[in-house]
C-alpha cells in the first residue's frame, strides 16, 4: 500500500526495497536528463544536491538504512559526476569544505545519519517538553 508517497508493508524488507528502489529510479532519471549538458564540476554537484539528494530526504529520515541501495545511489552520483569514467579527485577531497579545497559534495551515508539524529533529537525535545509540562518523573523511552 502506498500512503503519502511511501510504500507501507507488513514485511519491513519489502517496504525498504520498494521505497529505496523507486527513489533510486527517480534519481537515475533526473541524472540522465542532466547528463548531456556540459556542466562544470560545481554545477554537477549542485544538480546532485538539489535535484537528486533531495528525493531521498523523505525516505531516509523515518526508515532504516538499506546500505546496498545507499552504495548504489552513491555510485550513481559519482558516475554522473565523472561522466561514467574513473574519478579524477579523491572522494574525501570532494566531500570536504570549500576552505579545505573541497567541493562540499553530499555523502548519502552521512546525510542519512544526520537525518536520523535530527529526528531523534526532535523526539527527545518532545519528551523533555512533556516531562516538564506534566511533571512526569518516570523515564519515558521512545525507540
Amino acid at each position: 500500500m502506498k500512503d503519502l508517497g511511501v510504500w507501507i508493508s507488513t514485511d519491513p524488507n519489502t517496504t525498504l526495497n520498494l521505497n529505496y528502489r523507486e527513489n533510486a529510479d527517480k534519481i537515475r532519471n533526473v541524472l540522465s536528463c542532466w547528463k548531456y549538458r556540459r556542466l562544470t564540476l560545481m554545477g554537477k554537484i549542485l544538480v546532485i544536491k538539489s535535484l537528486a539528494a533531495s528525493q531521498l530526504t523523505y525516505i531516509l529520515a523515518p526508515h532504516a538504512t538499506n546500505h546496498e541501495i545507499i552504495r548504489e545511489i552513491n555510485d550513481l552520483f559519482y558516475s554522473y559526476l565523472w561522466n561514467n569514467k574513473g574519478g579524477k579527485i579523491k572522494r574525501s577531497g570532494i566531500l570536504s569544505e570549500y576552505e579545505k579545497g573541497g567541493l562540499k559534495m553530499v555523502d548519502i551515508a552521512t546525510f542519512s545519519k544526520s537525518l536520523k539524529e535530527a529526528r531523534n533529537s526532535f523526539f527527545g525535545l518532545g519528551v523533555y517538553l512533556l516531562k516538564s509540562k506534566f511533571r512526569i518523573e518516570d523515564k519515558l523511552r521512545f525507540p
